[in-house]
C-alpha cells in the first residue's frame, strides 16, 4: 500500500470527479455521522456547511490537498481531499472528503464528507490500511496536532467492505486522539491508551471477530507513542515510546510486542537518546533513526539488542 500526498490545483479534482458518475456515489453508514437528516430547524452555520459541500467543484480559489492510498491488488483507490480557506463568522473552516474508487471508476463510495472549523490543530480523513486481498479498507479521522507531535492519533475508525459498500465501526468512536496502527494482514488494530484507573495499556481489536483484548503495558513511565512498526507477517510490532516528548530531556525506549501483546520485551531502554523504530530490514533487524532530524541511522538486532551504525 502506498500513501502519497499532493498539493494540486483544482483542475486535477475536476478530472477525478468527471471520471466518477454522481449516480454511483453510494451512501454508507458513516455518512450519517457527518450529516443532519432531521426535519427540525437547522442552524445557519450548518446550512452554510451544507452549501459549501454542495459547491465542492466551484472553488478554484482555494488551496487543495490530495492524499492517495492504493489497495494492494490495485483494484481500488482511496482519495482524501482537503480544501482550505473557507470563512464563516470570521473563523477559518476547511472541507474534507474521502472517496473510495474502483479501478474502472464506475463505483465510488464517499464515506466522509464534512466542513469543519480549525482549532488547536484539526482532524482529517485518513486511510490506516487495506486487507491483503483489497476487500476491505480501514479509515478514520486522524489528528493533525498544533505543535510538536510524533505518531498520529485517531478519533474514529471504521472498516468498509468495498464490494458491498457496507461500513461498520470496527473499532470505536474515541473521545480523544488515540495512537494506533493496523497490522499488514488487516486482522488487528493496536492502540496505546489510558485505562479508567490511569494505567497505560495496549488494546488490540481483532478485525475478523470484532473482539477486544487489553494487556497492561509493562512499563510504568508516562509516555507517548513515537512509532508503531509491524513485521511484514503481522507476527510482532516494534513499539517506540517517548518520555518527556518535545522537551530537551526527551528520550525513548523500543519494545518488541508479540503474541497479541502478551509478550513484551525491551530492545532499547531509556538512556537519554531519542531512538525511533522505522522499518524492518528482515525478520530480526529493525532500522532505527536517532533524533528529530534523523542525525544517525542504525540496524538493531532484536535478538541481541545491539545497534550497528548504517554507513
Amino acid at each position: 500500500m502506498k500513501n502519497i500526498t499532493y498539493l494540486v490545483p483544482l483542475f486535477f479534482l475536476v478530472v477525478v470527479s468527471a471520471c466518477t458518475p454522481a449516480s454511483s456515489n453510494l451512501a454508507t453508514e458513516t455518512s450519517a455521522l457527518f450529516s443532519d437528516q432531521s426535519t427540525e430547524a437547522v442552524p445557519a452555520e450548518e446550512l452554510w456547511k451544507r452549501e459549501m459541500i454542495a459547491r465542492f467543484d466551484d472553488w478554484p480559489e482555494y488551496q487543495t490537498e490530495i492524499e492517495i492510498s492504493q489497495a494492494p491488488q490495485g483494484d481500488w483507490t482511496a482519495i482524501m481531499t482537503l480544501k482550505y480557506g473557507l470563512l464563516y463568522g470570521g473563523l477559518d473552516y476547511y472541507y474534507a472528503r474521502l472517496d473510495v474508487v474502483s479501478a474502472n471508476g464506475l463505483v465510488v463510495y464517499t464515506p466522509i464528507e464534512v466542513v469543519q472549523g480549525f482549532g488547536l490543530g484539526y482532524t482529517r480523513p485518513a486511510v490506516l490500511g487495506w486487507t491483503a486481498d483489497s476487500g476491505s479498507v480501514y479509515y478514520g479521522m486522524r489528528e493533525v496536532a498544533d505543535g510538536c507531535a510524533f505518531w498520529p492519533g485517531y478519533f474514529n475508525v471504521w472498516a468498509m467492505d468495498v464490494d458491498s459498500g457496507e461500513t461498520w465501526a470496527q473499532s470505536m468512536t474515541l473521545d480523544r486522539a488515540t495512537p494506533l496502527s493496523l497490522s499488514p494482514d488487516g486482522r488487528w488494530i493496536m492502540m496505546l491508551e489510558q485505562s479508567s484507573n490511569g494505567e497505560t495499556v495496549l488494546t488490540l481489536a481483532q478485525m475478523e471477530v470484532g473482539g477486544w483484548k487489553t494487556v497492561p503495558l509493562e512499563i510504568s513511565e508516562e509516555v507517548t507513542v513515537g512509532s508503531m512498526v509491524w513485521k511484514a507477517d503481522s507476527s510482532a510490532l516494534a513499539l517506540t515510546l517517548i518520555r518527556m516528548p518535545c522537551q530537551p530531556e526527551q528520550e525513548s525506549t523500543i519494545m518488541l510486542v508479540e503474541d497479541s501483546g502478551v509478550e513484551q520485551r525491551v530492545l532499547v531502554d531509556f538512556g537519554g537518546r531519542l531512538l525511533m523504530g522505522r522499518e524492518w530490514a528482515d525478520e530480526n533487524t529493525l532500522i532505527v533513526e536517532e533524533g528529530m532530524l534523523r542525525e544517525a541511522v542504525y540496524r538493531l538486532d532484536v535478538e541481541r539488542g545491539t545497534l550497528t551504525p548504517v554507513e
